[in-house]
């Protein structure tokens, strides 16, 4: 099933908001800019999308992080892109991709038995609206990022990265005074 198909069967955001809202507690101050993704994205066009030239499906995956102590994992659900080759799946943050890319992005079949339809629908909003709750705001991201990586290759080619980086050392005792402050 291609995730067009899944939006398909939802007609309006009623249907997963309460799902929604279980699965993500935290985002009920977000709710309206979730909600208008949803239509915004209902209503793209089947002629606006766009093809999938790099065959990439959409997996969701409930995983747990490696960060912390065996007492301070946690469970998330995790939705990447992937690409199956010969001798590998390889991975990819698909977050920045144009969402009339995503909508022609099949779902992974074995996504189907770990989730309900209504569950992979909020896991795959949620991470769509990760970066903004509209297209134009998801895309101002992928600027601001595309500009900071294209900063640092220039200055990695003109020998001036020392003047807009910090050493490791730094950054983590920076962090680490932040953390105290917090206590």
């Amino acid at each position: 099933m291609k995730l067009h198909e899944l939006f398909e069967q939802f007609d309006n955001f009623d249907l997963i908001k309460d799902k929604f809202l279980e699965l993500y507690p935290d985002q009920k101050d977000n709710i309206i800019g979730h909600e208008a993704a949803f239509y915004e994205i209902k209503n793209i066009s089947k002629k606006s999308y766009l093809p999938n030239e790099d065959n990439m499906s959409i997996y969701v995956k409930q995983t747990e992080d490696d960060f912390g102590s065996e007492e301070e994992k946690e469970t998330y659900v995790h939705v990447s892109g992937y690409v199956p080759n010969d001798e590998e799946c390889v991975w990819w943050a698909i977050e920045f991709k144009p969402w009339a890319e995503w909508l022609n992005y099949p779902i992974w079949e074995e996504n189907f038995k770990e989730f309900s339809k209504e569950e992979l629908i909020c896991h795959i909003l949620w991470k769509m609206t990760f970066n903004g709750y509209s297209e134009e705001q998801v895309n101002e991201k992928r600027e601001e990022l595309d500009a900071s990586v294209k900063e640092i290759d220039d200055a990695i080619e003109n020998g001036t990265i020392d003047q807009i980086t910090i050493p490791a050392e730094e950054f983590f005792k920076q962090i680490e005074e932040m953390g105290k402050k917090d206590e």
